[in-house]
């Protein structure tokens, strides 16, 4: 069917994590993260949606991608660390895309990407110039 209207499409492609592994850093990964955040695309309520977020399967690393960007708006939404129960959200989001998050590696390395982007996050906040450019 023919229309007259347009949409734009917004694509990052994350290139440096193996089908079944991990990233080599969560340096990487959490800057990636951050470069997409800004678009708003993975929060859009205004039309820019949805999100599409694939890999190879659709669910080792699109399901480490989606459960570290989840927890994070969670703990941006005032979710303590403490309250974050990663295990426990991961189960609620295979209840709509299962099997996310395929090897034990990928799930250790959602935690350590949490934990690391909020070690960023309380250096940037205290000034720190080496990390000022992270954030």
């Amino acid at each position: 069917m023919q229309s007259n209207t347009s949409h734009s499409v917004l694509h990052y492609q994350f290139i440096l994590w193996p089908d079944y592994g991990i990233p080599q850093s969560t340096a990487t990964f959490l800057s990636f993260l951050r470069n997409v955040q800004p678009s708003g695309i993975l929060t859009s309520t205004d039309g820019l949606g949805p999100a599409v977020v694939h890999c190879s399967a659709g669910i080792g690393r699109s399901g480490t991608f989606c459960l570290v960007d989840a927890a994070l708006v969670l703990i941006e939404r005032g979710a303590s660390l403490a309250d974050l129960n990663l295990r426990q959200l991961l189960l609620e989001m295979r209840s709509y895309r299962e099997y996310m998050i395929q090897t034990p590696d990928q799930l250790r390395f959602a935690y350590l990407s949490v934990i690391d982007s909020l070690k960023t996050k309380e250096v940037g906040e205290t000034g720190d110039p080496a990390c000022a450019s992270n954030s």
